[in-house]
Formats: structure tokens, sequence, C-alpha cells
């Protein structure tokens, strides 16, 4: 019979990558992992480690038991480099359970990746005393919780962002909030780029990838302006990912127009993406061109297009008026003609 500290013996003998190398595995669950830890010690240490990489709560309860952990054994905290919090309307959060949330964050000093995200409309935040007086810094912030206005102080103080995403349902404008000059990937209102391209900025700002929801369409410039002025401001050649999802219904802000506006400002964009959820009344013609084909793009490797519905009685998608993409077989061939292909 074994003796009982065999296994600890054994444990010893094994170098301690190994233990990494197991638990790192990519088939491995969550659950596999969350069973690791009664193996051993050194399992619990290095699965542990990769189940606080990584953290979204969608409860209080949840958040609740995840707070208590962390603030009972810190060191969980130094391996947290994500954390997705879906928060509840700021009046219905315990004061006990907001003073949790600061404690983690206070104690996350490797946190990298930060999504604050409003469970409903109104659990949008007027305050932003999540934020305040934390030491990590921060290379992607996403928000559906906070007013845009109230962040100015907090995205000052995160000089490393390179991913910031706002959601409409946050606001339509940053009230004159800087946009930090590290970012590099960009997802908001199109009222805020419009904004942006108003404000006087302390440092240029390059994007390479540009994500634009429309939903309140009639304060927009036509889109060929609205796309010279983002040119201007943030990058000709540095752009090459482009995504506009549509909301808001505008006669020039077709998707035929769309597209050629995209064309004409970056030729050598490799992908675009263009989900249009508005409805359009049906038209006569039936024998209309797919709009990408008059689009001069030269390096475009990934073409997306949603295109609206027609209204009335017979909601129809408005690829049955487009004759060229009307089959699987005919949408492949419009692809080869118009695609490069993929350079790994």
């Amino acid at each position: 019979m074994a003796s009982p500290n065999s296994s600890t013996h054994l444990e010893k003998a094994i170098p301690s990558e190994i233990y990494g190398i197991i638990c790192q595995d990519s088939l491995l669950s969550k659950h596999d992992l969350r069973t690791l830890c009664f193996v051993s010690r050194t399992f619990c240490e290095e699965a542990e480690r990769i189940l606080y990489s990584s953290v979204e709560l969608n409860d209080q309860d949840r958040l609740r038991s995840f707070c208590d952990s962390v603030i009972r054994r810190p060191l969980l905290a130094l391996s947290l480099r994500q954390l997705v919090l879906h928060m509840s309307p700021q009046p219905s959060i315990d004061p006990d359970d907001r003073s949790r949330i600061v404690r983690v964050l206070h104690l996350s000093t490797n946190l990298q990746d930060l999504r604050i995200l409003g469970q409903t409309k109104s659990a949008l935040s007027m305050e932003n005393w999540i934020l305040e007086g934390h030491e990590f810094k921060l290379t992607t912030f996403a928000n559906s919780y906070f007013f845009q206005g109230k962040l100015r102080k907090f995205l000052e103080s995160q000089s490393e962002l390179e991913t910031l995403m706002f959601t409409w349902r946050t606001a339509t404008r940053l009230y004159g909030t800087p946009l930090p000059h590290t970012i590099k990937n960009l997802s908001c209102p199109g009222s805020i780029v419009q904004e942006l391209c108003d404000l006087p900025l302390a440092s240029t700002v390059t994007l390479e990838r540009l994500q634009i929801t429309i939903v309140q369409s009639l304060s927009l410039w036509a889109p060929d302006i609205f796309f010279e002025r983002i040119k201007g401001r943030f990058g000709g050649e540095t752009i090459k990912t482009f995504s506009i999802r549509k909301f808001a219904t505008r006669r020039d802000w077709n998707m035929t127009s769309i597209i050629a506006s995209v064309a004409k400002h970056w030729p050598a964009i490799i992908f675009l993406e263009i989900r249009d959820y508005t409805e359009e009344p049906p038209r006569s013609s039936q024998s209309d061109s797919f709009p990408f084909n008059s689009a001069k793009f030269t390096h475009i490797e990934t073409l997306i297009i949603r295109p609206p519905v027609t209204s009335g009685r017979m909601r129809r998608r408005q690829t049955d008026i487009w004759f060229e993409i009307r089959t699987k077989e005919e949408r492949l061939a419009v692809a080869k003609r118009s695609c490069k292909p993929y350079q790994p």
C-alpha cells in the first residue's frame, strides 16, 4: 500500500511546467479545470490561474461569490486579465457589493481587458465610482453601462488603451471627452465618430479597425463627407477593417452609396462588413446590380453583407433583387471575382 505521502512525493518529482502544460490543454473545459483543483495542490494552483485569467459574471450572486473569493485570496486577482461585468441598475446594487467590486478591481493590477455592460437599457449609470483609483493599465475597454460623458478622467488615465467599444445605449455623444491617442480599434455610434472628427485632438489617433453603429442618421453628414472626414482624422492607409451596422433609415445612406464611399476612401481595405437592419419599400426593378460590382477595391479579402428587408406584406431579403447573388453558386462566383485569396 502506498504511503499517505506518496502523492506528495510524486508531486514534487514532477516539474511544475508539466502541470501547466496539462492545464493549458485546449481540450479541457472549465468543468475539467475545476475538477483538477481537487487532484493536488499544484494542479489546483495551475487550474485556478487559468480559471481566474478570464471571468464573466452574469448575475449578482456570481459577482458576489467571485469578489468574496478574490478578497479572501488576493493572489487570485493577479491572474485576472479579462473581466466582463453584467451590471444591474445602480440603485438596485447593494452598497456592500459596490465595495466588493471596487476592492477586486483595486487588487487586479494585471487586468488588461475590462467590459462593463448594462443588462438592460435601464441599467445606465450616471456615476463612474467603479473605475476610480486603480493601478491597472487596460488595452481593451467596453462600456454599455456608464454614460460616455462621465468617463473623461478614466480614459485620460489609460495610457495603453488600444481597443475602445461604446454602445449606442450609453449615449450618442462624448460631450468633449477626448479619445486616447493609443486607440487602434474603435467601435461606437456614428454620431460619436462624427463628434470626434470635430474635436481638437492633442495628438494623432491612427485607427486600424473601425466599427460604426448608425442609429440616428438624421444628424449625420452624407456618406461621402462622413467617410472623408474619418479618413482625414484617423488615417487613410491604416484602416484595414471596416464594419457598419445600420438601424436607421435615410435615403442617401443606402447600401450602394456606403460601399462606393468606403471604396473611394479606403480602396486597400481588407475586411468590410455592412449589416443593414432597416426596411425598404419594394422596388419595381427586378434587375438591380449588386452594388459591390462597381466598387474599386484592390485588396479586399472578406466581404460580409446583410441587405435590408423589403417592407409590406411580402417581406424578403434585398438579395432577391440582386440578380447576381440569388443562388449559392452565383454568390461564390462574385466572391471569387471580387475578393483576393487569403494570405496567412
